[in-house]
């Protein structure tokens, strides 16, 4: 941007030092009409890639919340596995300590 910007600002330099090299200070159309050509170019420039850097950062902005949304899933279902595993560990713990509880009561109850 600020290259194009540079280009037209030497460009009117040049536009303007050759005017004035003819003598009378003052330029002629087809001169000026070269610079407010080459002014207007720039400026189209400056817009569209102002435009252009505008679209990528909301681009990226959209790519990070969805990439954002994508984590908080991964992360929940990867909490909700773990629960679920130890839940069931746990279920498993609780019945074979239940059927130890009744396998010493009927060894116990055969004893007597």
């Amino acid at each position: 941007m600020n290259e194009v910007k540079g280009m037209a600002q030497r460009q009117q330099e040049a536009m303007q030092k050759a005017a004035q090299q003819n003598g009378n200070g003052q330029m002629d159309p087809e001169s000026k009409a070269k610079i407010a050509a080459i002014m207007a170019t720039a400026q189209a420039k400056i817009q569209i890639q102002a435009k252009t850097n505008a679209q990528k950062q909301a681009m990226k902005q959209l790519q990070f919340e969805q990439k954002t949304r994508q984590d908080e899933v991964k992360n929940r279902l990867s909490i909700q596995k773990d629960l679920t595993e130890h839940a069931a560990t746990l279920h498993k713990t609780e019945v074979e300590t239940t059927q130890n509880v009744r396998l010493n009561k009927l060894k116990s109850f055969g004893e007597q």
